[in-house]
Formats: C-alpha cells, sequence, structure tokens
C-alpha cells in the first residue's frame, strides 16, 4: 500500500556550487562516502550528486515529516547488480520508517546536465 510520495526537482549548479565552495565538508554532510565515490566515478559527477540530493528530498517528501532529527546522510541511494537506484535508510530514518510503518520506498531518477528529479514512493 502507498503511504507516501514525494518529488524534488533540483538545479545542478546549486550543488556544484556548494561542492566548489564548501568542497569535502559540503560532500561530507549531505551524503555518504559510498555515495560520493560512485559519482566520483562518472563523468559528470555533480550531475550524480545532485540526483542523490533530489532523492533524499523526494523521500522527506514522501514520509511527510520533513527531516524530524534525521541527516542527510542517513538516507542513502545505491545501486543494485542492474544499476537500478534504490534507498537505504540508517539510523533516525530507519526508525521513522519503522514509527510510520513504511517497509520499503521506491526511487526512479532522472537528469540532464541542468537539473535533477526523483520521485519518492513509500509503501507500507
Amino acid at each position: 500500500m502507498v503511504t507516501g510520495i514525494g518529488v524534488d526537482i533540483i538545479e545542478v549548479a546549486r550543488i556544484k556550487d556548494g561542492w566548489e565552495k564548501y568542497q569535502d565538508r559540503f560532500l561530507d554532510r549531505l551524503f555518504t562516502s559510498e555515495e560520493v565515490d560512485y559519482c566520483l566515478q562518472r563523468s559528470s559527477p555533480e550531475v550524480h550528486l545532485a540526483a542523490r540530493f533530489a532523492a533524499k528530498e523526494a523521500v522527506v517528501k514522501a514520509f511527510g515529516t520533513g527531516l524530524r532529527g534525521m541527516k542527510w546522510t542517513e538516507i542513502e541511494v545505491v545501486n543494485d547488480q542492474s544499476g537500478r537506484p534504490e534507498i537505504k535508510l540508517h539510523n533516525q530514518a530507519e526508525l521513522l520508517a519503522k514509527e510510520l510503518e513504511i517497509r520499503e520506498v521506491l526511487i526512479s531518477l532522472s537528469h540532464t546536465k541542468q537539473q535533477a528529479i526523483a520521485y519518492a514512493t513509500a509503501l507500507a
């Protein structure tokens, strides 16, 4: 059963500017080391970072709670063996999902060089 949906779109330049200005501090605040490693292996890492940030925002919207004590790094975007993105929740995000009786969050990502978008569906 669907318990929530969320969508987010972000300008890639916003992520690129934050990364250039604050460097590792910016990345460490928003992304797990695995997410950073994945994105830095791509030809345009800022596009993939933006898509992952949009995914995190979409997940929070699907929960309907705002960040509510969570850190951005507690919502992680990983890829399965076929490359399909998946959401892994950690710490407070995982506890909140259990409290909300959310058993899974589906995610869809897309991007251009200028924008990234994510759509999340929370399932009970």
